[in-house]
């Protein structure tokens, strides 16, 4: 039994140091998420992507182009996961609903990151690409609900570009409204650094403002990280990191605008099954070799 133990804390240890595997795309993890409806004020779109990092070098900054000169100082750069996000306020004004510009995204990762920022610096920030060019662009504004002109507003194929928000059910389900490997062939994904646009550009991202710490998730009420932006009708945000040993799930990813909150599915780092699986197991064995030295322990001889 001893021995049985023993291979369950090793085998909870080994479960507990997250591994590494390929660097890539992870294509469950990668596309975008629509919150809110078309009448709503609050509507945007939350594009994500989750890289795996053990690539050339092992260092996701390097091996995707990023210059140091745009993280902050103790971004993890040799963590498992690096989770990147892109806001896209997608709002269409209207006589009886003027324009609502988002001011912030929450990411819900609970504590579990181990870095989080925005890439941007000197002017310059960073943006998703996919076979469309600079995701997040809008190259025509309008004031319809069925829009007009091209533009590449979501991560992936392209599907509805110039539609409105479906919205995504502030309830998590768990399921986002597309990711990539719904697609045939799946597309290319990269990033792309460049500078940050005015004020009034719908063609290059908008920068922000990473908060330092913790903070409440005004819609979830879980422990988020939270970025700042001013993204009126059409913009869209440069690229916000979270970094995390631990794999992807969906979780709560929330948009704040003037007048309230719309949310929905993104990815976040979640402990991996596996660990949980074996802490339910050791426990009970620990407890019963505990109990089991208690029986055995020899009694004292009386003189």
């Amino acid at each position: 039994m001893r021995c049985l133990m023993r291979a369950a804390a090793v085998a909870l240890a080994l479960a507990v140091i997250p591994t590494k595997a390929d660097a890539a795309w992870l294509v469950d993890y990668t596309g975008y998420t629509s919150v809110g409806q078309p009448t709503d004020k609050v509507d945007g779109i939350i594009n994500f992507g989750v890289y795996q990092n053990n690539g050339v070098t092992g260092n996701w900054a390097t091996d995707l182009g990023i210059a140091s000169a745009l993280l902050p100082s103790g971004a993890q750069t040799s963590a498992n996961y690096v989770y990147f996000y892109s806001v896209v306020n997608s709002y269409r004004p209207s006589a009886n609903l003027p324009d609502e510009t988002l001011v912030s995204l929450y990411i819900d990762t609970q504590q579990r990151d181990t870095s989080f920022g925005i890439v941007q610096g000197s002017g310059l920030g960073a943006g998703f690409t996919d076979l469309q060019g600079l995701v997040g662009t809008t190259t025509t504004v309008t004031n319809t609900t069925s829009g007009a002109g091209v533009n590449n507003r979501l991560l992936g194929g392209g599907l509805n570009e110039n539609g409105p928000s479906t919205g995504d059910p502030q309830p998590l389900d768990g399921v986002p409204t597309h990711v990539i490997s719904e697609e045939t062939p799946i597309p290319p994904i990269g990033i792309l650094t460049g500078p940050l646009g005015t004020s009034s550009s719908t063609l290059l991202p908008q920068g922000g403002t990473a908060v330092s710490g913790y903070v409440n998730d005004p819609l979830y009420n879980v422990q988020a990280r939270q970025a700042t932006f001013l993204l009126g009708t059409n913009q869209f945000s440069t690229l916000v990191f979270v970094t995390s040993d631990y794999a992807p799930t969906f979780g709560g990813g929330t948009l704040k605008g003037a007048s309230g909150y719309s949310g929905g599915d993104v990815p976040v780092p979640t402990p991996e099954p596996g660990t949980l699986a074996l802490l339910a197991m050791a426990v009970p064995l620990f407890g019963w070799g505990y109990k089991r030295r208690l029986r055995l322990k020899p009694v004292a001889s009386i003189a």
